[in-house]
């Protein structure tokens, strides 16, 4: 299998391990006839770029570019070759003879390449080929090599749609991801393909296509609302539009409620006296249907939406046909207040605790025929909803109640615990929903309650968020004040040090100077017993004692010396330890001034969360059964995954909601003059391309992108593989470059990841190593050195202290990201370890691999949780900020989502 998102541009051919001791006047070697040499004669320079470069490139490169050079010795260009290998330069310019490139390469010398069976079946050069590469060093050996060369595009097959990258919002709701050329985007709780982001100047291909080649890398901005996309030589900024309002109907009269077709061209507005058809589509008012005495109460369009049904004040209710406008039924009916249809003949309405179903008359005739009556509801009933031959009541007991229409058999029964204001039906009868006070539920159709939904998701997310951000302030004081402990622990031991090395220095001082004076007192009775001409043997006594006194201060030189030499080093050991308690005491300080910010901020926004729960007054499932939408006094329209219940959108309306419909998948809601529509379906558009006009070009793929905490900055990793890295760093908001590093590596970048910060920028590559850039200084900071094949993915931790890396040779690193120094292998993996990223801001690690897994495992070593996801390479991995959604991509060219709590099945697309 080819080295992921990699298409590398060398052939497995390897010809040269040259070099020569250094450059003389003329090479010396052992001559032999070898291969022959044409003669090619030529007025014009030889391009080596476009002549000899290919040459090298199908032949010899393999094995001796920047990753791979056997000998010491790269071809990659002409100063390379001039720089040469272990023996020294590959050519002579003006003197192709006597290069050992061409020597080497002619079998003229005692070296001769390529060797014979060599394992990469490597053949000889041509005479042609040799002697236009002669002619090249004879002309001078000049050129070079640009950064940038005419691609020409082949048609990528249909059937080669492999997911290199997928990237999640960080609430776990999207899901994108890269198939071939195509980039698609998912929705989690729909289990639907909601986007294909589409570049319309790609339309002349006929295609649906993101980029001209295959995406390699995708990240998400923390918003949710921009989506970067890399392929060949080009980052595509996608945008969000957030659906705004589509329709705004106004009416004259106030609305007690609202019906819509479900074929999604019919709204009907009940006011007074009268029912309003309008066109969605448009927002244009088609009809009236008049023939209600007073306010009309409900209004319910049929399953084939030529029909309506309504009910009113004047205790009747009223069958119309649509396209005529006139009534073709009606009954009468005390205290009427809710209608709905069981099927195309038969309509259901609700009156006191009473539930009737009514059958369309015969021919010639208009009055509605009672059918049935369901038994009596022992409250009475407040709402009606019916689908798949059920009927469902809500009454002012706070009941729930399913019946069968043909039978009038209890169904279900579910106690909603408040007065129940709506109730929905799905359309395969497998879920209910109620709403009423604060809260609406979900249950499934044997009464099981599923789901609670009150208050604001987003608001709910948001005060998870805080709390997250609270956890994370702990441990970030607890590591403080460890380290603070630590610096205070250091600091005394190295003041109590220093009195020990300081003591020691004044005993070798006193010694030193006791021996000193001694020297002095001996020299004193030297010279005394010299002047008074004593005898030979007193002066050689004086002599012997100045002698043994000089040897004792030199002795008691060399522990005085040492010992200050350690008060110094301890002096400055000492003010290091200050200079670090300090710093402890700062980031202390400061962490636990941030951890009293979200210890302030959890509270409000719990508060905020509470105060968001208001009357909810209306519920309504889709057409298609997959969203159920509510509404009420918040003015927010919230829609629910209807299968468990899981948070989608929200639409925020200008008033309270007094009802919802669908109006195919158009969600309606009504306030008291107006009704408001949203199409719940994000639309993307193709912000812009990078880099801009006349900024320097993308070489090669770009295989890694990562947004930066804040969103404001776009890093991408890519770069000619073997020759080179790039690594780009964009402001968002204007496409301008900020930061470049060019040939950090020496060959391709595969990914880049920001410190949580924005301050750092990590990044791995094909040539082993992590790296990381300081950005506010623009230089590189540390190497990571100990991979011994492509790093293949970087994660940071969110404490900005841990560096994750994930390798192909089957181990994922971790280390001190400020030491630089390595702190665990983590290993068990079959195959590379393609992707990897931290979750949220614990210390567990997802990542994938290419032995078809995904383990999420910690920090420290320990596993979490491991499953097998394809059985072909898995290429990516991302999850939630709460790990509780995973989605998968690989070789095999399916989506795959999946409980990250329990490694369970969700989803996949396309199925299989």
């Amino acid at each position: 299998m080819m080295y992921l998102k990699q298409i590398t541009i060398l052939v497995a051919l390897a010809i040269l391990s040259l070099g020569a001791a250094t450059q003389p006047a003329t090479r010396p070697t052992t001559q032999r006839a070898g291969n022959p040499i044409a003669i090619v004669q030529r007025a014009t320079l030889v391009d080596f770029e476009k002549e000899v470069l290919p040459i090298l490139t199908s032949n010899c490169m393999a094995c001796h570019n920047k990753t791979k050079a056997k000998a010491g010795l790269i071809l990659e260009t002409p100063a390379d070759m001039l720089k040469g290998g272990d023996e020294g330069p590959a050519i002579i310019p003006k003197r192709g003879a006597e290069s050992l490139l061409v020597m080497a390469a002619a079998h003229q010398g005692e070296l001769t390449m390529p060797p014979k069976d060599n394992k990469v079946a490597a053949v000889d050069l041509t005479p042609q080929q040799l002697g236009l590469i002669k002619l090249w060093i004879d002309q001078g050996a000049t050129g070079s090599v640009s950064s940038s060369v005419e691609v020409k595009w082949r048609e990528v097959q249909e059937s080669f749609a492999p997911i290199y990258a997928v990237a999640m919002t960080v609430d776990g709701r999207w899901a994108a991801f890269g198939r071939g050329r195509e980039l698609l985007v998912y929705h989690v709780p729909t289990k639907q393909i909601v986007a294909r982001l589409v570049d319309p100047s790609l339309s002349e291909m006929g295609k649906n296509l993101a980029h001209r080649d295959l995406i390699r890398s995708l990240a998400v901005s923390p918003d949710g609302n921009l989506l970067a996309s890399g392929a060949y030589g080009e980052v595509k900024l996608w945008k969000r539009a957030r659906s705004g309002q589509k329709i705004a109907i106004a009416s004259a009269e106030p609305i007690r409620a609202i019906g819509a077709s479900a074929d999604g061209k019919f709204i009907a507005l009940a006011s007074e006296g009268i029912i309003q058809i309008f066109d969605p589509g448009s927002g244009q008012k088609i009809k009236d249907l008049a023939g209600h005495a007073g306010g009309v109460m409900a209004v319910r369009f049929s399953p084939e939406s030529n029909r309506l049904v309504s009910a009113g004040v004047d205790k009747t209710i009223r069958v119309w046909d649509l396209a005529s406008g006139k009534e073709i039924a009606h009954a009468g009916l005390p205290d009427v207040n809710a209608v709905a249809w069981v099927n195309a003949a038969q309509v259901a309405s609700a009156a006191g605790r009473r539930v009737m179903i009514w059958k369309m008359p015969e021919a010639g005739k208009n009055e509605l025929v009672v059918a049935k009556e369901l038994p009596s509801q022992e409250a009475n009933i407040k709402s009606l909803d019916a689908m798949a031959g059920l009927i469902v009541v809500g009454c002012e007991d706070g009941a729930v109640r399913v019946w069968n229409a043909e039978s009038a058999a209890a169904v279900a029964q579910m106690k909603h615990d408040a007065p129940v204001a709506a109730v929905a039906i799905r359309a395969d009868g497998k879920r209910v929903a109620s709403a009423g006070e604060n809260y609406a539920r979900l249950w499934d159709e044997k009464g099981k309650m599923l789901a609670e939904m009150k208050g604001s998701a987003q608001l709910k997310e948001a005060a998870a968020k805080t709390e997250r951000e609270l956890a994370f302030a702990a441990s970030e004081v607890a590591f403080h004040k460890g380290a603070l402990a630590a610096a205070d622990k250091e600091q005394k031991a190295q003041t109590d040090r220093l009195k020990k090395t300081t003591d020691t220095l004044e005993a070798a001082n006193k010694t030193l100077a006791e021996k000193q004076k001694a020297l002095a007192a001996a020299m004193e009775a030297k010279t005394k017993a010299e002047a008074e001409k004593q005898s030979a043997d007193k002066i050689a006594v004086a002599a012997k004692a100045v002698t043994d006194a000089d040897a004792a201060v030199k002795a008691a030189e060399k522990p005085a010396r040492l010992a200050a030499d350690e008060v110094e080093l301890v002096k400055k050991t000492l003010q290091r330890a200050a200079a670090a308690l300090t710093v402890a005491q700062g980031a202390l300080a400061a962490g636990e001034a941030e951890q009293k910010k979200s210890e302030a901020a959890v509270p409000a926004a719990k508060k905020v969360v509470g105060d968001s729960a208001v009357a909810v007054r209306g519920v309504a499932f889709s057409p298609d059964g997959l969203v159920l939408a509510s509404g009420g006094d918040d003015k927010l329209v919230q829609t629910w995954r209807a299968e468990s219940g899981m948070a989608i959108e929200e639409y925020r309306a200008s008033e309270p909601i007094g009802s919802l419909a669908f109006s195919g998948a158009l969600v309606v809601a009504n306030s008291e003059k107006s009704v408001m529509g949203w199409t719940p379906r994000a639309e993307w558009v193709l912000e812009k391309k990078l880099p801009l006009a006349g900024q320097p070009a993308l070489n090669d793929c770009v295989n890694g992108l990562d947004f930066s905490a804040d969103g404001s900055l776009l890093a991408a990793g890519g770069g000619v593989p073997t020759r080179g890295s790039d690594i780009r760093i964009w402001s968002v908001a204007d496409g301008q470059l900020r930061h470049r590093f060019d040939d950090a590596h020496s060959d391709s970048v595969f990914s880049v990841k920001f410190s949580a910060n924005g301050k750092k920028l990590a990044s791995g590559a094909a040539d082993r190593f992590a790296r990381v850039f300081d950005l506010e200084k623009n230089v590189l900071v540390r190497s990571f050195e100990g991979h011994t094949h492509h790093v293949l993915g970087v994660a940071w931790k969110r404490d900005g202290r841990t560096l994750a890396t994930a390798g192909a040779d089957n181990v994922i690193k971790v280390w001190d990201a400020n030491s630089g120094e390595k702190r665990k292998n983590i290993e068990g993996w079959g195959k590379e370890v393609t992707s990897i990223s931290f979750i949220g801001e614990t210390d567990q690690i997802i990542a994938s691999c290419g032995d078809g897994r995904v383990r999420i495992v910690k920090a420290d070593g320990a596993d979490v949780r491991a499953w097998s996801v394809a059985a072909d390479f898995v290429l990516s991995a991302a999850a939630s900020v709460d790990g509780s959604v995973v989605v998968t991509g690989g070789q095999d060219g399916a989506l795959r989502v999946w409980n990250g709590a329990t490694g369970a099945a969700i989803a996949a697309y396309p199925e299989k």
